[in-house]
């Protein structure tokens, strides 16, 4: 059993893994692939999970709590596959969209995670997970199991993948919640004050996209105020005027 860790929701998580957990020794998936300037500070880990009952649980206890409300933690684990996991995952990192433009994928990250294996096509999915079973907490905090239904993994490529337009647009429209959110969080001096929890407002802002009376085509100050309205509705989004009477 491993776990996987995206180090940009957190970069002095690594630090606190070593102090306390000092004989861990996470690899880092650009390692040899990738270099810059504060990279190797975000870049994705993976390390095992201990063996010892005692020490997994203390270890798992201690990722739960330092990951909580941020969407950078999930684990895998190999099944009866030969391929080392790191190099697995490492294989998976490199997309390309229909219009020849290259990107990262970036899997570490659970909100990512849950968006591609909805977009994938069969093929990639089974590429994606081959010889391996996945847990995660989704949006609504709800532990999400993936795995691999054959049992005798495929040979590793390094190819990237490529997605279509039809899967691009399916990833923008799934990741389209998560954007607004981000932007209200941010954004809270002219849009109000997220007072909920993020998988209430991420569920709420999901529903109003959903809504039949939504207008997908809709101007982006539209769908703002849409979003807003909804959030308000809900007792979940305050506004400035409420907040400084408070």
């Amino acid at each position: 059993m491993y776990a996987l860790i995206d180090n940009a929701f957190d970069t002095g998580f690594a630090q606190r893994l070593h102090s306390r957990f000092p004989g861990l020794h996470p690899m880092s998936l650009y390692a040899g692939f990738y270099d810059g300037p504060g990279l190797a500070e975000i870049a994705p880990s993976v390390f095992r999970i201990p063996d010892g009952e005692t020490e997994r649980r203390t270890l798992l206890e201690f990722l739960l709590y330092e990951t909580s409300g941020k969407p950078m933690l999930s684990f895998l684990r190999r099944n009866a596959s030969p391929h080392d996991p790191v190099a697995h995952l490492q294989d998976q990192m490199e997309a390309v969209d229909h219009e020849g433009k290259a990107f990262l994928i970036r899997f570490a990250d659970t909100r990512s995670l849950d968006t591609l294996l909805q977009m994938f096509d069969g093929a990639q999915r089974e590429r994606f997970l081959n010889g391996s079973r996945w847990w995660y907490f989704r949006r609504d905090g709800s532990l999400q199991d993936m795995g691999h239904a054959s049992h005798a993994p495929a040979e590793r490529t390094g190819e990237p993948y490529v997605f279509s337009k039809a899967q691009m647009e399916h990833f923008e429209a799934l990741a389209r919640p998560d954007g607004l959110l981000r932007l209200i969080q941010t954004n809270a001096h002219w849009l109000g004050t997220l007072v909920g929890t993020p998988s209430q407002t991420h569920g709420c802002i999901r529903m109003a996209l959903e809504g039949a009376g939504f207008n997908s085509g809709a101007h982006d100050a539209a769908v703002f105020r849409a979003v807003a309205d909804a959030l308000s509705e809900a007792g979940l989004l305050q506004s400035q005027a409420t907040t400084g009477q408070s």
